[in-house]
């Protein structure tokens, strides 16, 4: 199990997961529409908001990626609204943490701690299908 890795959540509505100690991963997930989780570690990130960071709390859940129906993934559709010093991230339904990608984790729980990265960009309108600069770095560690 690894001590920490990191993702980065992009608002071109990929997510990105990047272990510290080896090279990039290709990993990008679409979370502009329903996907079906491809991996045996199903991690759900539930997001609260706190001033100056994102305290998240993650669980993961271990399946075979064969056993795992639509309604076991939660929605991928997210809303992505940045405020001064926070980030709120819900579903379609409005459940906050609405998000569930396969990372590179054993089972356990988590703690993650997370960073808005170039929020003046994030706030300007665009008018291009560019991928965006905006980034949330979020660092995690088993818990206790």
């Amino acid at each position: 199990m690894r001590e920490c890795f990191g993702v980065a959540f992009v608002l071109d509505g990929f997510l990105k997961v990047e272990p510290p100690d080896d090279p990039p991963l290709d990993m990008r997930f679409d979370v502009r529409r329903d996907f079906m989780a491809g991996a045996r570690d199903i991690v759900f990130i539930m997001v609260a908001t706190e001033s100056g960071h994102i305290p998240v709390s993650l669980a993961v859940a271990e399946s075979e990626p064969a056993l795992l129906a639509a309604d076991d993934v939660a929605v991928a559709r997210l809303d992505v609204d940045f405020s001064v010093d926070r980030i709120v991230v819900s579903d379609v339904d409005g459940w906050i943490g609405g998000l569930a990608a396969p990372l590179p984790a054993g089972p356990g729980r988590y703690r993650v701690r997370g960073e808005l990265v170039n929020h003046a960009a994030a706030r300007a309108p665009r008018e291009d299908e560019a991928p965006s600069p905006e980034r949330v770095r979020i660092a995690v560690w088993p818990a206790g």
